[in-house]
């Protein structure tokens, strides 16, 4: 950014005016000649040729100005447009986090709910395994009964 630093103002109105009373008083009084008119007339240009370049540093100034201001006012803009996105963001970021432990909540009670299930499946099959160990060992224990019948129930050679 540019920045505008003031310049001593002279008072050019001020020392015109003075001039052109001090040239009338010495005027009115036959006193001035053309040469001290001559050197008030030159010196009045340069003090307009100051008034306009000081003027025209101003303006210049001015310019300046208002272009670091459009580029303020754009950059705030961008800086908004920033804070907007990052505040969606951070919503978003939000949501997520959210979900993530709605999820992880889900699974562990799957995760409990399947070893549960798991836990009853193998008492079941445990259950069912006794059973058929016990119709094993019933199967065979009527087996050697008839077996035993057989036997002595027939004749030896």
């Amino acid at each position: 950014m540019t920045q505008a630093h003031p310049t001593k103002r002279r008072s050019a109105p001020g020392s015109i005016r003075w001039s052109l009373a001090g040239l009338a008083v010495l005027l009115a009084s036959g006193c001035a000649s053309t040469k001290d008119l001559d050197t008030l007339q030159a010196q009045m240009t340069d003090q307009v040729a100051a008034v306009r370049s000081e003027a025209a540093q101003s303006r210049q100034a001015v310019e300046a100005l208002k272009a670091d201001i459009l580029l303020l006012k754009s950059l705030g803009i961008a800086v908004d447009n920033l804070k907007s996105r990052l505040d969606a963001a951070q919503g978003t970021l939000q949501g997520v986090a959210k979900e993530t432990d709605r999820l992880r909540m889900s699974v562990g009670s799957l995760e409990q709910g399947t070893v549960h299930q798991l836990q009853m499946e193998m008492t079941l099959a445990r259950e069912r395994v006794k059973q058929l160990e016990q119709l094993i060992d019933s199967v065979k224990k009527s087996g050697l009964v008839e077996k035993d019948k057989l036997e002595t129930s027939t004749p030896k050679p």
